[in-house]
């Protein structure tokens, strides 16, 4: 269970890191060519812009985490069976969502990276 756990968040840090890479790349290569024509210029502002939804998905998965965490060392030390079992359903909750936040965060950045990649491509096709 550790080493999963420890897995979702080293593939979330990732993907933190590299969305706010690509920001700061996008945001460089947007304002350092005079030659962006209109359509280049939607694509790197809407690869921004998923690239940031990207990030505050992941901010959101951090916080979940916790509260999982957090429910987990309660219904280890709770002795209420009440308490358990409602602690469990939580827990089983907070976990299917944290699964559609998985996936809706790897689509976005999916995302993120093709409209980058046509917009470095249509880019390239403009200055040249």
């Amino acid at each position: 269970v550790n080493a999963w756990i420890g897995n979702r968040v080293e593939v979330d840090r990732s993907l933190l890191a590299i969305s706010a890479g690509a920001i700061g790349l996008l945001v460089t290569l947007l304002f350092s060519s005079s030659k962006v024509s209109h359509c280049i210029f939607f694509l790197f502002i809407s690869s921004t812009i998923i690239f940031l939804l990207t990030i505050i998905i992941i901010l959101f998965i951090f916080h979940v985490n916790a509260s999982v965490i957090r429910n987990i060392i309660n219904k280890e030390q709770s002795t209420d069976k009440n308490e358990i079992m409602a602690l469990k359903i939580k827990i089983n909750d907070q976990n299917k969502k944290l699964s559609g936040l998985d996936i809706l965060n790897i689509i976005f950045f999916i995302v993120g990276l093709l409209l980058a990649l046509s917009g470095g491509i249509g880019s390239s096709f403009v200055l040249s």
